[in-house]
């Protein structure tokens, strides 16, 4: 306490918050254990245990920090966070990469110490999009965004980088080969190519790429979304036309229609007799001009236990087994509520038994107020864009999508495929916060002294609650309070609207 003065420094810990991280990072939801998932929240990364509905948040330095990609180890003892670390307007700005260890009690709502053990530093200014650890956890690989797109090979616990190389081409998709800690599978619109390393070669220094999968005429021509790894030595790619490529040993062994399959599964079941039931009802003159949907446009791949999980757009989810000779077999085609969202995020337990699914539906654009005055709402980066957003002096503008999340019982999908149990259930019971926290909503909601809401880069917003009573900031009754050393909302409504910190000086 300042000499003199009735001030104290008070550090705020971040209890709850509603929604998701609205930019278009791969792996913004992670599967941390049987019923745990990490997600990015603002500048922050939240746990989230869902059998004791408690949410915390990672233990890491967030001031003038944007997260810009994340990861996990094999063990998931371990996560790797890109960020974008500079000032507000965006005028100095660098890239690192943050290893942490993931703590043990992720049920525990209670203040995480800082869990940061290492901090890498590339040599250059661009965004880290994408991230991979090796299967030993002892090295990690990096991606940059462009013009360089920079594949990066560190040995982390030295913080020491052992081979880069400057692909300058847009990618987007990095992953290391499960069985071989020294592979790493490259991937974008157009490209698709495995990579050594090679700690005692001199070319490249280190690092060299193997021959395309596609014959190259085929491979410029392709758009490939996102790839994963499974069974641990089948590379599985999927081309946003609707097929999965996999691969054994560099070779192509098997190619599916995901097309076909969706058309197969859903020929009878409850959409079949849908569509019946609509056929029915409008009689053969109603149903001239009606057409069909147009293909499901896949977006996401993961692996799990038994094979891949695919998702894209129209609520499309397909889950498929896969036996050791690159066998596959659907275990069903599921479609969430509505067919409007676009899957971009998957995500499966460590006992499979469930799948984390973040995905977004897109809504029209609206002017709203700002504490500066009216703007319009417009678009966030393309989700097919790598390049760097990092010289832009502009805060990131609202999203013109609308992000979900949700769980699937993969350990029941055969169950979920006829409709015995619930598909697809809301992580949050009320659903996610979208859109901006202004100056006048916070002063709306100071001049009742009830709550505060911190502006997260106008995306989700970690919420606290002043009780008028008894001067403690809480989030609810299922949530511990945290006791203030003096009752005056004004200095609340400072600390978190200047600042959007996880602490804030209370005057």
């Amino acid at each position: 306490m300042a000499s003199g003065t009735n001030e104290m420094d008070v550090k705020l810990r971040l209890a709850h918050a509603f929604g998701v991280y609205p930019c278009p990072i791969k792996d913004a939801v992670i599967s941390l254990g049987e019923d745990t998932f990490a997600f990015c929240v603002g500048r922050h990364v939240a746990l989230c245990h869902q059998s004791r509905q408690r949410l915390c948040f990672l233990g890491r330095e967030t001031r003038h920090r944007i997260v810009t990609a994340m990861t996990k180890s094999h063990s998931g003892k371990l996560i790797a966070i890109g960020e974008r670390v500079g000032s507000e307007d965006g005028s100095n700005h660098a890239a690192q990469i943050s290893i942490l260890g993931v703590p043990k009690d992720l049920g525990d709502n209670k203040d995480i110490k800082d869990e940061t053990l290492k901090v890498l530093h590339p040599n250059k200014k661009l965004d880290i999009i994408d991230l991979a650890f090796t299967g030993d956890g002892k090295h990690l690989v990096s991606l940059s965004s462009m013009p360089d797109c920079t594949v990066a090979f560190w040995r982390w616990d030295v913080e020491k980088l052992m081979s880069s190389h400057d692909l300058q081409i847009p990618v987007s998709r990095v992953h290391v080969n499960p069985s071989n800690v020294a592979q790493i599978s490259v991937g974008g619109h157009s490209y698709l190519r495995l990579w050594d390393f090679n700690a005692w070669s001199h070319s490249d220094q280190g690092l060299t790429e193997q021959p395309s999968l596609f014959p190259l005429k085929k491979e410029k021509a392709m758009k490939v979304v996102d790839h994963c790894w499974a069974l641990s030595n089948f590379l599985c790619a999927a081309s946003e036309d609707g097929h999965i490529h996999i691969f054994q040993d560099g070779e192509l062994v098997q190619d599916v229609d995901v097309q076909a399959q969706i058309k197969k599964d859903e020929s009878s079941g409850p959409k079949a007799e849908e569509a019946k039931q609509v056929a029915a009802l409008m009689g053969a003159a109603g149903l001239v001009g009606v057409h069909e949907s147009p293909p499901v446009r896949l977006t996401t791949i993961s692996a799990w236990l038994q094979g891949f999980v695919v998702g894209g757009d129209q609520g499309y989810l397909g889950i498929f087994k896969m036996d050791s000779k690159a066998q596959v077999e659907s275990v069903g085609t599921f479609r969430m509520p509505g067919e409007k969202a676009v899957m971009w995020n998957l995500s499966t337990s460590t006992e499979e038994s469930s799948l984390v699914i973040l995905s977004f539906e897109e809504h029209e654009t609206e002017s709203m107020m700002s504490s500066t005055g009216t703007r319009s709402r417009g678009g966030s980066a393309s989700r097919h864009s790598t390049v760097s957003r990092a010289s832009s002096a502009a805060r990131p503008r609202p999203p013109t999508e609308k992000w979900s999340l949700h769980t699937f019982p993969m350990s029941q999908a055969d169950l979920a495929a006829t409709g015995q149990v619930e598909n697809f259930s809301p992580v949050f019971e009320h659903g996610t916060h979208h859109g901006l926290v202004t100056a006048q909503l916070l002063e709306k909601i100071f001049s009742n002294r009830h709550a505060a809401c911190s502006t997260e880069y106008e995306a989700i917003k970690p919420a606290f609650s002043l009780s008028p009573r008894d001067g403690e900031l809480r989030r609810g009754s299922d949530f511990e309070a945290l006791e203030l050393p003096n009752r005056r909302a004004g200095g609340i409504a400072n600390a978190l609207h200047s600042g959007a910190e996880s602490a804030g000086r209370w005057s």
